[in-house]
């Protein structure tokens, strides 16, 4: 062996620094360009854009993603599997109707204010493909993601809902189902606040309906 050639140690030292410095880059561009997609939306953010916030040339972006799509397909898929907000909801020590109450105004006020949200650059990402009349692969990722994250969501209110039912706060009912109503009624309630023609105290008195409807 020539002893000016790396050996085998010093090779795989070498692999392994380069793998983490490029799982490092990757959670940089992923966590950089959540924060533009929820400042900016969807539609008008750009790999221009999402490069020069990471601090590197698109020519070092497009190493790692081919497109924003790609990027906000990763984000999603890495939000479908986060456990730790139900883990937090569900470890709550108060009462069911409060539990259930402040998880729904949790999830209202992330759409409140001036700014978007990544719900709102995932609204106008489902709206450019309606438009555009096809998904890519990673469109279908993003729409995957998305389900996922709904279907979790729903299962989280089921939970909640359930154990109303167990302590008599609700009245009994086919969980499943009424989750899913409840989910489709926030759905409106989180759009009407992004567009801003829902007040907090308007969003407050509806919330305070939705669930005292559960009793009846």
């Amino acid at each position: 062996m020539n002893p000016d050639e790396p050996g085998p140690a010093t090779t795989q030292a070498s692999i392994k620094a380069e793998s983490k410095k490029a799982e490092y880059k990757k959670a940089l561009i992923l966590t950089t360009a959540r924060q533009v997609f929820a400042a900016r939306g969807f539609a008008s953010v750009t790999m221009k854009e999402i490069a020069q916030a990471c601090g590197i040339s698109r020519g070092g972006l497009y190493l790692y993603y081919a497109s924003c799509e790609e990027i906000l397909a990763d984000i999603l898929g890495a939000e479908a599997q986060k456990k730790e907000r139900a883990e937090r909801v569900l470890a709550r020590k108060i009462s069911a109707k409060d539990n259930l109450t402040l998880y729904l105004r949790e999830e209202a006020q992330r759409c409140a204010g001036e700014r978007p949200t990544l719900l709102y650059a995932v609204i106008e990402h489902g709206f450019a493909e309606s438009r555009a009349g096809q998904k890519t692969e990673a469109g279908l990722r993003c729409a995957q993601a998305a389900a996922q994250i709904d279907r979790q969501d729903t299962e989280l209110l089921q939970e909640l809902i359930q154990r109303g039912v167990e302590t008599g706060e609700f009245t009994p009912c086919e969980t499943a189902g009424t989750a899913a109503r409840v989910r489709m009624t926030m759905d409106g309630i989180r759009v009407r606040r992004m567009a801003g023609i829902m007040t907090e105290q308007e969003m407050d008195r509806e919330i305070d309906l939705l669930v005292s409807n559960l009793k009846e």
